[in-house]
């Protein structure tokens, strides 16, 4: 792109004018006269040459890597947007001078699955074509057993040696080797007129491994080096931290080959949902830089997000920029206001200051900088190719209630429970037990829910107490129920007993025996607190209490005593509907489930679920996630039906998975309903 210069500067030498009773003196009056030799023009008189416009040329003291964090679900259910990131990477590599790309694992989501595979090849073909580097690692879901270390793998049961060969790896102009595994390999690149080295370990590197990295360090002893995994460092409450759950494999890492080698001054790493970073001090007192990118809990399994790294040697500083490469293939009509082209802000997009010079001058004390800083910057290069000024992100179409009738009534509701403070109870104070806290069923069809407090089922201990489940003025913005129920619930952990804090439909409610075979809507309004995945993995907000195998025609043998339908929290705080259909033995499943993206805690989600009486869509805010269900109709019950509870959901018979969070509303409806219909939606004005 030019810079021209265009002021050109007109010059006009002025004389005097008479004619006027303030005539010049005479001293400044011509002195000249006609038929006079001409006197040369004066300086000021001399007409100004016209500048011809320059074009600047562009210079750079920097180099930039493409990093495309874990694209599993792009392989299983959208390779499109897989191939939005590395067509993007394409077009624009040779204008961003790309010496490689980094890939940091879980090419895939499962690595049986032969056709996610297929789709993860032509993606990556893309870069071959275009002859751009790369380099690969195998995550947890590119291998057959997440629990062995790399070393304990039968390579004839693993497709990524297939599909990632050392034959293809090679092709990489940067490669420069390959462990015996197969999955670990390095590379070298050259930028700015200096050599560096990607180390790049796959999933739980063995001490083989381990030892295997440090020999390549010690045979490159002078290159600076990037090592890039797929699990290493996490995030608790937005901060990076070591992860508690690696299995020694980020420790071991960074105990035998990160904090040893002073070479090592950047780590980039996937896995662990979301974004940070933070710098460390190795061995020698040294920072190392650790990155963590990973987008696949956010809409359409990552947006298609993607980050640059540009790394200035003259300024000190390494710059990440994350944006999307896919949302503006994405139809404009399905694009959600939550679809934002750029992630402009930490801890997506930042800069960290590294003295490069000094940082390595203990390994490599002839490594050079540019004498000056650059006039250009790659990303800012590459901010113009993505152009987010001209990008259409839509509004959130949703109004808050005007007052707590503010809503869609819909006649095909079969329970609609709101969890607003009753007149003379106060925030804080308990919700009663039994008839003394019942909540009524908004629908009129008679399905109040009332609590119970059990302190043992089947001999397992709960410990609920009165106190852990309490009104709450607190609701989400664009409900018209204008208050919430908020409990305490736990698993057993570390030989504490449970928690479970629920309420539950009376028997003989008609809900516990509708089947909804002609489609359904559920809906729930929540907010999960505190959330860990040892206390709170699996938690119920809404379930059947028939269990699997009580369904009519279910003859499977997966978890048989569970709810035969629930709306819970997964492991990785995913929203999770989950249903044995009536028609579970002409299709042969035991179950659809629905997953959502990652749920940011401490916030109200509203959560649709919605069937058409065979295909299922779930939304979180109105967006529509990307794993869905088709194949289920209905909700499959036990003869002549069983309570609905809130809050819990049962094992065995035995009181188990306790919510922890708050309930604002929850709406089941016997049909699908469209959006404007939601709990969020305000009723068409006449």
């Amino acid at each position: 792109m030019k810079n021209p210069f265009c002021c050109v500067l007109l010059a006009c030498a002025l004389t005097a004018c008479g004619g006027s009773d303030d005539d010049a003196p005479v001293s400044d009056l011509p002195t000249t006269q006609p038929g006079d030799p001409a006197a040369p023009p004066t300086e000021e008189e001399t007409p100004a040459e016209p500048e011809v416009p320059v074009d600047v040329p562009k210079t750079y003291s920097s180099f930039v890597l493409p990093v495309l964090p874990d694209t599993q679900f792009y392989s299983r259910y959208n390779r499109n947007i897989f191939f939005s990131q590395t067509q993007w990477i394409a077009d624009h590599a040779t204008q961003l001078q790309v010496p490689m790309v980094l890939h940091l694992g879980d090419i895939v989501d499962q690595a049986g699955q032969n056709a996610e595979w297929v789709g993860a090849d032509a993606a990556l073909k893309v870069l071959e074509d275009a002859r751009i580097s790369y380099s690969i690692l195998p995550g947890n879901h590119d291998t057959s057993n997440w629990n062995q270390w790399d070393d304990q793998r039968t390579p004839g049961n693993e497709p990524y040696l297939t599909w990632f060969p050392r034959s293809r790896q090679a092709s990489s102009a940067t490669f420069g080797g390959m462990d015996g595994t197969g999955y670990n390999t390095w590379h070298t690149f050259t930028a700015q007129g200096q050599k560096f080295l990607v180390l790049a370990l796959g999933w739980k590197p063995s001490a083989q491994t381990r030892a295997w990295a440090n020999q390549v360090l010690a045979d490159n002893p002078t290159l600076p080096a990037i090592l890039t995994t797929h699990q290493l460092i996490t995030i608790q409450d937005g901060n990076a931290i070591d992860p508690a759950d690696d299995a020694g494999s980020g420790a071991a890492l960074w105990n035998d080959v990160i904090a040893p080698n002073p070479q090592v001054f950047l780590t980039i790493n996937g896995h662990y949902h979301g974004a940070a970073h933070r710098v460390q001090q190795n061995n020698a007192g040294l920072d190392v830089i650790q990155v963590l990118a990973d987008y696949q809990m956010d809409t359409d399994g990552g947006n298609g997000y993607l980050r640059l790294m540009e790394f200035d040697l003259a300024r000190n500083t390494i710059e990440t920029y994350t944006f999307s490469s896919w949302l503006r293939s994405k139809p404009e009509a399905e694009r959600s206001y939550i679809d934002a082209l750029e992630l402009a802000d930490a801890p997506d997009s930042f800069t960290v200051n590294m003295d490069f010079k000094a940082r390595f001058s203990g390994f490599n004390p002839d490594f050079t900088v540019p004498e000056t800083a650059g006039n250009a910057s790659f990303i800012a290069d590459a901010k113009t190719f993505v152009d987010a000024a001209n990008y259409v992100m839509p509004a959130d179409p949703r109004k808050p209630a005007a007052d707590d009738q503010d809503y869609v009534k819909v006649p095909e509701t079969s329970a609609h429970w709101r969890f607003v403070r009753p007149s003379g109870v106060a925030a804080g104070d308990p919700v009663q037990p039994d008839a003394a806290g019942e909540i009524p069923d908004a629908s009129g069809k008679g399905n109040p829910l009332q609590r119970q407090i059990v302190p043992t089922t089947n001999g397992i201990t709960n410990d609920a107490r009165l106190e852990q489940m309490v009104w709450s003025d607190s609701h989400h913005p664009f409900s018209a129920a204008k208050g919430s129920i908020c409990m305490v619930g736990t698993r057993e952990i570390n030989g504490q007993p449970r928690i479970v804090n629920f309420l539950q439909t009376l028997a003989g409610a008609p809900v516990n025996d509708e089947t909804f075979v002609s489609g359904y809507t559920v809906e729930a309004i929540v907010r999960v607190d505190d959330f860990t995945e040892a206390e709170h993995r699996w938690a119920k907000i809404l379930a059947q209490t028939s269990r699997r195998n009580q369904v009519p025609g279910w003859r499977h043998n997966s978890e048989p005593d569970s709810s035969s339908a629930i709306l819970g929290i997964s492991s990785l705080k995913e929203a999770q509907w989950e249903v044995v259909p009536t028609n579970t033995a002409d299709v042969n499943q035991a179950h659809f489930t629905n997953w959502s993206h990652e749920l940011p805690g401490g916030t109200w989600q509203h959560i649709a679920i919605v069937n058409d009486g065979l295909n299922t869509d779930m939304y979180v805010e109105g967006v529509k996630v990307l794993r869905n269900a088709s194949g289920g109709i209905g909700m499959g019950v036990r003869a002549g039906g069983a309570p609905w509870r809130v809050g819990a959901g049962t094992s065995g018979g035995t009181l188990h998975y306790g919510f922890n969070g708050c309930v604002n509303e929850i709406r089941m409806v016997a049909k699908a309903l469209p959006p404007a219909q939601w709990l969020t939606a305000r009723p068409a004005q006449p």
